[in-house]
């Protein structure tokens, strides 16, 4: 038995290593090839809208794959751009949205759109990042919920985000061990308490991130009743040799995920 603290240190031990073993899944592999190689071919909202392929790639990368049918409110996402307070994006709580339209931001640079770092790297690096949180997910969800945490935390500004975003909540509620009734507070109350709880602040410190982290799995594996089996995912990250073509593969560390 491994416990999920013990499997989310393996997962993360080496951020570019894992990215390395994720992109070289024959899967993972070819749509990344097929996104560097057509992305830039995309010069308008209508082009990226029409390639099913390139679409659902970065849908993906920004977790947003239960959103892919929905190709006219992401149109009006995107036409309608982020400068604005009332951009259809800026409009809807879940940050998701923003991040993608702040990435593909047709509205503001064009036809160069895909032409920046972040959507021709910075992409390729959400996708990777959130394939190897399905696929640890798809062995317990306390460790996907870890990882998006990490990945994630950072583009949270206030505790109301928190309570916005179901994912982010539960980390924090878990960790914090508060009770799973709190939720039928007000919105008020509950933000008060997590407030007098937690230093949202303190999630820009990579140690106190992890310490965070490391604690709300201790606790959610006491809570679910057992410790996550021995993952065959994390097999993914062991030391077997991965020939994959570096250039393809992005450091998670250099590239803010879900860019601002």
């Amino acid at each position: 038995m491994t416990s999920l603290v013990t499997s989310y240190k393996i997962l993360t031990a080496n951020p570019d290593k894992t990215a390395a073993r994720i992109a070289s899944q024959p899967e993972a592999a070819r749509e990344i090839a097929y996104y560097q190689a057509n992305i830039g071919k995309v010069k308008t909202i209508d082009d990226f809208l029409k390639d099913q392929r390139l679409f659902t790639f970065a849908m993906k990368a920004f977790g947003l794959s239960d959103m892919v049918y929905a190709k006219a409110f992401m149109k009006k996402a995107l036409q309608e751009g982020t400068d604005s307070a009332s951009s259809f994006s800026i409009k809807l709580s879940d940050p998701r949205f923003r991040n993608f339209v702040n990435t593909f931001n047709f509205k503001l640079l064009g036809i160069a759109t895909t032409t920046t770092e972040q959507v021709t790297k910075g992409t390729v690096t959400n996708y990777i990042e959130n394939q190897m949180e399905e696929q640890a997910g798809s062995q317990s969800d306390g460790l996907r919920l870890a990882l998006y945490f990490k990945s994630n935390i950072s583009n949270i500004s206030s505790t109301y985000g928190i309570l916005g975003n179901a994912a982010i909540y539960q980390v924090v509620r878990t960790a914090l061990n508060l009770p799973q009734s709190l939720s039928q507070s007000g919105i008020d109350t509950q933000s008060k308490l997590i407030d007098s709880k937690f230093n949202l602040a303190d999630m820009k410190d990579p140690k106190k991130l992890d310490a965070f982290i490391t604690r709300f799995l201790s606790l959610y594996d006491i809570q679910q009743g057992s410790s996550a089996a021995t993952n065959p995912a994390l097999s993914l990250f062991s030391n077997a040799n991965v020939s994959v073509d570096m250039n393809t593969v992005l450091s998670l560390q250099s590239i803010k995920r879900y860019g601002n």
